[in-house]
């Protein structure tokens, strides 16, 4: 996992997870298929789990702050990935035996806030996807409910239609995303 002290530029480092999920998805469907390849043991040899979880948790933490006018939004790509990894690597024994032990140590060490600003941002995340989630269900609910008042909906004008038919197929994408994301999210 690339160190912020050797790779600096935050967009390029949140391309590592992307990079591992995709070797990671390989990985499961070799293993699926039964058949014996280097890339089908990746995880199980060539990846130190001591290494790489702490690394991963860096990153997510790392990842709140990329520093463009829309940094807010962009952290929650490679941030799906590292939960998606997390997800995978979970069911590897040596990788939860080492979230376990990182989680134990950095819980113990009181000078590192390493571990409580991930899990913070980690509870962060899923209160702030689920509040979109649900604020979106609202609007798409609205929505549905002015346009099945058949009079309501003939009374607008029909840019005014169009627009709000517009919106609400916006707002579906929207909620479909934050939906994905909040589940990863919850269920690393």
């Amino acid at each position: 996992m690339p160190s912020s002290s050797f790779i600096t530029n935050p967009y390029v480092r949140s391309k590592f997870p992307e990079i591992l999920y995709v070797i990671a998805m390989i990985e499961k469907e070799v293993n699926r298929a039964g058949i014996r390849s280097m890339i089908g043991d990746v995880f199980n040899s060539a990846v130190n789990p001591t290494k790489l979880i702490p690394a991963l948790m860096m990153l997510y933490v790392d990842m709140e702050y990329l520093g463009g006018h829309n940094q807010f939004y962009d952290k929650f790509n490679p941030r799906y990935y590292i939960a998606e990894l997390f997800n995978y690597l979970w069911d590897h024994p040596q990788y939860k035996a080492a979230f376990k032990q990182e989680a134990t140590e950095k819980l113990k060490d009181r000078t590192s806030d390493h571990f409580v600003k991930f899990f913070n941002y980690l509870l962060n995340d899923a209160n702030f996807l689920l509040e979109e989630s649900l604020t979106c269900l609202k609007e798409i609910n609205e929505y549905e409910s002015l346009q099945a008042d058949a009079a309501a909906w003939a009374a607008l004008p029909q840019a005014e239609q169009q627009d709000k038919t517009k919106a609400v197929e916006e707002t579906k994408r929207r909620c479909g995303a934050f939906m994905r994301l909040g589940n990863e999210t919850v269920n690393m």
